[in-house]
């Protein structure tokens, strides 16, 4: 397990945080890396042919090619790293949710099942209701409706006199 040191002012070495792995096939890897954007966290790469990378990513693009690209600060300069290219990644444990720690702070899904008929739904009026209802608003003019009247009471001035 790699570990993120920091030296401290005294020159003792702090351990700040364990890394775990996340697979790189899985799924939910894009929501991962989109976790660790929210809280403006750091992740660590394995990069094709290049080594191991501390990043900061902010966000995803796409290459002309089509790629996906994970856009990152890495030594303070803006970075990208294809998707595809990316080998290992590992997270802050911090990132890492400890469901066993917390089996009552879980929510079952049948919490958030309801009935339709739980709900009223109001009716919405036809078309033709809402059109004759607004068309009866005082100050309910068109925009334009002015500017027309003053071009059928007065000859362009194009067409002289």
């Amino acid at each position: 397990m790699k570990r993120l040191i920091r030296l401290s002012i005294d020159i003792k070495k702090e351990i700040i945080a364990d890394w775990q792995p996340v697979d790189i096939a899985d799924p939910n890897l894009v929501q991962t890396i989109t976790d660790i954007m929210a809280i403006q966290g750091q992740m660590q790469i394995n990069y094709q042919n290049s080594g191991w990378r501390l990043i900061s990513p902010y966000g995803f693009n796409s290459s002309k090619d089509g790629n996906i690209l994970l856009m990152a600060y890495r030594d303070e300069m803006i970075r990208s790293y294809r998707l595809d290219r990316i080998l290992e990644v590992l997270i802050d444990d911090s990132m890492v949710p400890e469901i066993e720690e917390q089996p009552g702070a879980l929510f079952e899904i049948e919490d958030y099942q309801n009935k339709p008929e739980d709900f009223e739904i109001p009716p919405l009026p036809n078309q033709e209701e809402i059109l004759e209802i607004s068309e009866e608003e005082p100050g309910s003019e068109l925009p334009y409706d002015e500017s027309l009247d003053y071009m059928r009471s007065h000859e362009p001035m194009w067409m002289g006199k």
